[in-house]
């Protein structure tokens, strides 16, 4: 089994995996790459753009987004986080991003937000807001910890396999998820699941 920290971010990018495959999302490559001396890389790799408009495809890449914490926290059995602290979680990415638009560095929340923005646009204005957005996350936990929860698993053994392959290897000789390997990890999985129902 994995130790926490490395486990923990298998079953983030297990989750963003699952997510977009549901979506039918397709997907580059999937990264999971532990570095003992600058902690743990992971990222799943899109092989599209984020859409820039669109309420139902922003929602949908924001679930994507929500679903790396999600399965983090279902994968080693923390409750969600209560509506406030999302809230207030929300709050603060907004003001993060106004005070930096052009972040340097690749964060799942700073993602979720600048979508949930993009969003906003499309919507009336009651139904904007970091209030609103609760309801997009809490579909994104409600999809990971039922009917994805199986494709969820399945991708996180194969890539705790890689993984432990790549501990100790420089950086050039780690290897990486090919992208059509996880959707199909994650379509059989779900397949043989009886909690899929496609979307």
């Amino acid at each position: 089994m994995a130790t926490p920290i490395i486990g923990n971010m298998i079953f983030h990018e297990a989750g963003h995996t699952a997510m977009f495959t549901y979506y039918k999302i397709p997907i580059q490559s999937v990264s999971v790459r532990p570095d003992l001396a600058q902690g743990y890389g992971g990222m799943v790799l899109p092989a599209i753009n984020e859409p820039e408009a669109g309420k139902e495809e922003l929602e949908k890449w924001m679930r994507c987004a929500a679903a790396g914490q999600a399965a983090e926290r279902r994968g080693y059995g923390r409750q969600p986080q209560d509506d406030p602290i999302l809230k207030d979680i929300f709050e603060r990415t907004i003001d993060f991003l106004a005070k930096n638009p052009n972040p340097t560095f690749h964060d799942d929340m700073l993602n979720f937000v600048r979508l949930a923005l993009a969003r906003d646009k499309e919507v009336a204005p009651e139904q904007a807001g970091p209030a609103n957005w609760i309801t997009i996350w809490r579909e994104a936990e409600e999809l990971i910890r039922g009917q994805l929860w199986p494709a969820v698993e399945a991708v996180f053994k194969r890539l705790l396999s890689i993984a432990e392959a790549n501990i100790g290897n420089p950086v050039e000789a780690m290897s990486d998820l090919d992208g059509e390997e996880a959707a199909v990890i994650v379509r059989a999985a779900l397949s043989s699941s009886s909690l899929y129902m496609p979307y």
